[in-house]
């Protein structure tokens, strides 16, 4: 589950060389080769599997896109997708963010319905109702930002070190409490911040 960079980086070589010291890490370039192969591989038995087996398809979608955010050029590339994997008789539903551009894309796929995003629109909703106590949410994450510096965050460790000590929460093993950023796009941030 990490990027192939990894196989560069001095502390994942340490590691390796650590656990196994006869182990040559291979490169990038020959993992990179591998992960083509198996891909050309699984997808024709996939293509396979899919026009044998799969009566409809639903895809689920999640992009970047220009500033210019062009719906034509999104559906274009689904459509291209689609008919790659042997699945235009069998498309008939998106599930899309509630972008402009994704509901224009959805809008030009021919016989597919479109589903909004529960999470996605959730999220809005949570952050809708977040306005009122928008001042609140400020502070907070200025105080948050004020211990995020190693100074500040080696005091606040301190304290609770100090405030803790002689009693029978202490420990050598004790976790101490951190602070929790907000941000936008995590359930319960504000809230647990």
């Amino acid at each position: 589950m990490q990027p192939l960079y990894v196989l560069k980086n001095e502390g994942f070589i340490n590691l390796v060389k650590t656990l196994d010291p006869y182990y040559t890490l291979p490169s990038d370039k020959y993992v990179k080769k591998l992960i083509t192969k198996a891909y050309n591989n699984s997808k024709q038995e996939l293509i396979k599997l899919f026009g044998n087996t799969i009566k409809f398809c639903l895809i689920t979608t999640d992009l970047w896109t220009g500033r210019d955010r062009q719906g034509q050029n999104i559906a274009r590339t689904i459509m291209n997708l689609i008919f790659e994997w042997g699945l235009e008789k069998k498309f008939i539903c998106i599930t899309t963010d509630n972008g402009s551009n994704m509901v224009a894309a959805s809008r030009l796929l021919p016989n597919t319905f479109r589903i909004p995003c529960a999470a996605r629109t959730l999220n809005l909703v949570v952050n809708k109702g977040l306005i009122p106590v928008e001042i609140l949410i400020a502070r907070a994450k200025r105080l948050i930002n004020f211990f995020m510096s190693p100074k500040q965050n080696e005091r606040l460790k301190a304290i609770q070190t100090c405030h803790l000590n002689g009693t029978e929460d202490f420990s050598e093993n004790h976790k101490y409490l951190r602070t929790i950023q907000d941000m936008k796009t995590r359930w319960n941030s504000s809230y647990l911040a």
